[in-house]
């Protein structure tokens, strides 16, 4: 997104017109949420939820996907076929 104003975050000034990206790869992969981010491991989504702060692949807020409940839906369908 473009930034429309100035604005400090964190202590960090972001200037006007500067675009501003929210990195979610980089995001899911924090180690003080996910242990061993590399580590291809399924299991840890397992009896666990996130909050939106730790894991959302598909963004937040009024930006995030129109399509993330139908997604989400489909991939639990395609599982529940293939068991």
């Amino acid at each position: 997104r473009w930034v429309r104003e100035s604005f400090a975050f964190e202590g960090m000034g972001v200037p006007r017109s500067s675009f501003l990206h929210l990195c979610t790869r980089e995001a899911h992969r924090n180690p003080a949420v996910f242990p061993e981010p590399d580590r291809f491991d399924p299991q840890r989504f397992v009896g666990r939820t996130y909050d939106a702060d730790s894991y959302a692949p598909f963004g937040l807020g009024h930006h995030r996907c129109v399509a993330a409940d139908l997604v989400v839906r489909l991939g639990a369908l395609v599982v529940e076929e293939l068991a």
